[in-house]
């Protein structure tokens, strides 16, 4: 047996326990449709099948972004950050998700997959030459 692994285990077990747990989030209902969202995780790809990992700064996205999914707008409290150009085509809820779609700057698309039950968001911009991909999560602004 290696002798890493017990060790592994170990540390395995004392993180699970040391680590702060997050709290279960807030089911979002039909009629809730003020939205804020944490951009936490943004993939980067080309072409060829390269992909890199950053961050939403890295990509000249911020952190956070505000939808009101009744006035089918966006935005974001985030300073410098103008979503003037962004739109919202679209809105649909169905089976428990909530998917964006718009236009914006420079000939883009994007879209976002919100779980209604989770708050779970996931999303793809489109541009020619390149996409992004980003992760994160949304809860009611209040």
């Amino acid at each position: 047996m290696n002798r890493a692994f017990p060790t592994l285990i170990a540390c395995s077990l004392l993180l699970s326990f040391a680590w702060p747990q997050a709290e279960a989030p807030v089911a979002l209902g039909p009629d809730d449709s003020k939205l804020i969202c944490d951009i936490v995780r943004v993939m980067e790809c080309w072409p060829d099948g390269d992909c890199t990992a950053g961050t939403p700064e890295s990509v000249d996205l911020p952190h956070f972004i505000q939808l009101d999914l009744d006035a089918k707008s966006i935005g974001s409290p985030s300073p410098g950050f103008d979503a003037g150009s962004a739109t919202v085509d679209s809105v649909d809820r169905t089976d428990g998700r909530i998917a964006l779609t718009g236009g914006g700057r420079e000939g883009r698309i994007w879209s976002l997959l919100i779980s209604e039950q989770t708050g779970e968001l996931n999303g793809a911009v489109l541009a020619g030459g390149f996409s992004l991909l980003v992760y994160g999560a949304c809860v009611l602004d209040e």
